[in-house]
């Protein structure tokens, strides 16, 4: 998970497939990855355009 953690901080709206890409880990381990994450509040996911994607969370990163 800190594998993803790095690589979501370094680009963030990286999908997860770009997460897989990055780090070697399977798609759908980086699924279930980031569903816990997400329910821990640690990233969310953002949809837009130009940045869309995951994001360390504010409420988080500011802790």
């Amino acid at each position: 998970m800190l594998a993803i953690l790095d690589n979501i901080n370094g680009k963030p709206g990286i999908k997860s497939l770009g997460l897989s890409d990055a780090t070697g880990i399977p798609q759908k381990t980086i699924d279930r990855y980031l569903l816990k994450l997400k329910k821990a509040n640690i990233i969310r996911y953002e949809v837009a355009a130009k940045n869309g994607g995951y994001h360390i969370d504010d409420t988080f990163a500011s802790s």
